[in-house]
């Protein structure tokens, strides 16, 4: 059984040169460090936050994609399929 993951949508937040925070809302509204992306990667680092940040949305489609009735290739499928399970610790 895998953990839910806290829900999206997140943003980064921090400039370019400083240690640039993952911002999930909380129920509440409230702003919450949910990841931190510093130290190694220098001009990598915004693209990597970016990428993080990005996860839910990327996950809710790949399970979109997946589950829709749009004939795609079973090897596709398989992928998708292998995706969704390494993001969600779920066997695949």
């Amino acid at each position: 059984m895998s953990a839910a993951f806290t829900p999206g949508p997140w943003e980064v937040a921090g400039g370019e040169r400083a240690l640039l925070k993952i911002m999930a809302t909380t129920p509440r509204g409230l702003k919450k460090s949910i990841a931190q992306v510093g130290g190694y990667g220098g001009d990598s680092r915004p693209a990597t936050a970016r990428l993080i940040a990005t996860a839910p949305e990327l996950l809710s489609f790949a399970k979109d994609i997946h589950n829709s009735a749009i004939l795609l290739p079973e090897s596709v499928r398989i992928e998708l399929r292998a995706l969704i399970a390494k993001a969600t610790g779920e066997a695949a």
